[in-house]
């Protein structure tokens, strides 16, 4: 049987509030930076970060009107003088502590990792600084770290007519342990993996007299990966899994805003969002709460083993996953709030994971 071990104790509801920022080198003498990932000690886990200078925020500032009301900012994924850095964690249960108990919205983790010595250089825009792109940053073979996966939802309103209402899974009541138990089910090889499971950043928030904001939201889970270059790898095997057994799979029309150029999009989700399978893509760590909100976000630890091999999707099996991405595109978008159950229920037959 995997351990599971509770990082919640004595926290029912953890916060992220408004105060001064440490740097993430005088939070504990581990995690600690790095000035070369290949030759970083052995047994650690490597992840790379920017960290925004003291007192400003990534992401999206959340805090309460004078009426009451929610208010939430503008998402920033630049902020002036933010630098970068790569630290190592003595072990899995190192980084979940830091994570749970360090990490705010000064920070955000990248999937990728800084390919040299980039501590403390100043991460710029429009060419001005270190540039985060696939020239600096990289999934290096042999170098321990974090698979991030993100599980988000939509409102039904979003999948309308494309929303198949027997998926598995698509539930906002989840607990870590149904997220891994689903996880699992998808790859089996995960089953003694490391996991640290929660809320994602904008879930979970609560108002100060403890009535949650919105729904539950989507969750995250960070796999201890033996090397980073199979990241990419698991999220699209998941992501492949998920939409060919029909778990955690839905289709949604995105959202233009008022200034964007072309025309609203198609897209598909599976249990794995595919863009932090790209090294430059950010992983805010946590949300800027005032006001008096708070968070939950049930961090849950799991397993004791690192994943050594990132199983194989067999080719052949694409073309479910296609057929299946097809027949969304396939409907009539003008008409789709009509669209019938057995319509979108046709031809669809579950797939054992060790077929796909």
């Amino acid at each position: 049987m995997t351990s599971q071990t509770s990082i919640n104790k004595g926290r029912a509801a953890h916060s992220h509030c408004a105060a001064p920022y440490a740097d993430v080198t005088g939070l504990t003498a581990n995690p600690r930076q790095i000035s070369d990932p290949k030759r970083a000690p052995q047994g650690s886990i490597l992840r790379s970060m920017i960290t925004a200078p003291e007192g400003r925020i990534f992401g999206k500032p959340v805090q309460l009107s004078d009426e009451g009301d929610v208010v939430k900012g503008q998402i920033k994924h630049f902020v002036p003088g933010q630098t970068a850095s790569t630290v190592a964690f003595a072990d899995f249960k190192s980084y979940a502590r830091f994570h749970r108990d360090h990490a705010h919205a000064g920070q955000i983790f990248l999937s990728g990792l800084w390919v040299r010595d980039f501590n403390e250089q100043v991460v710029g825009v429009s060419g001005q600084g270190l540039a985060r792109d696939s020239q600096h940053l990289a999934h290096m073979a042999g170098v321990s770290s974090i698979c991030s996966i993100d599980i988000d939802f939509k409102d039904r309103a979003d999948t309308s007519g494309l929303f198949d209402e027997h998926v598995e899974g698509l539930s906002e009541s989840l607990a870590p342990e149904k997220v891994r138990a689903d996880l699992i089910s998808l790859v089996p090889e995960l089953s003694a993996v490391e996991m640290l499971i929660y809320r994602s950043s904008s879930s979970g928030i609560m108002k100060p007299d403890g009535s949650p904001i919105g729904g539950g939201g989507g969750w995250r889970v960070d796999v201890h990966v033996a090397s980073a270059d199979m990241i990419p790898s698991l999220i699209d095997l998941v992501f492949t899994r998920s939409l060919a057994q029909r778990k955690y799979a839905y289709s949604f029309i995105s959202k233009m805003s008022e200034n964007s150029i072309g025309s609203p999009a198609l897209n598909h989700r599976g249990m794995a969002d595919r863009a932090l399978a790209v090294v430059t893509q950010p992983d805010f760590c946590a949300p800027y709460l005032q006001g008096g909100l708070k968070q939950d976000r049930q961090f849950a630890l799991f397993g004791s083993e690192r994943l050594e091999v990132c199983p194989e999707i067999h080719r052949p099996r694409h073309r479910r996953r296609r057929r299946l991405q097809a027949r969304s595109r396939g409907q009539n978008w003008l008409g789709l709030a009509g669209a019938t159950k057995e319509r979108a229920k046709a031809g669809r037959k579950d797939i054992h994971p060790s077929r796909i």
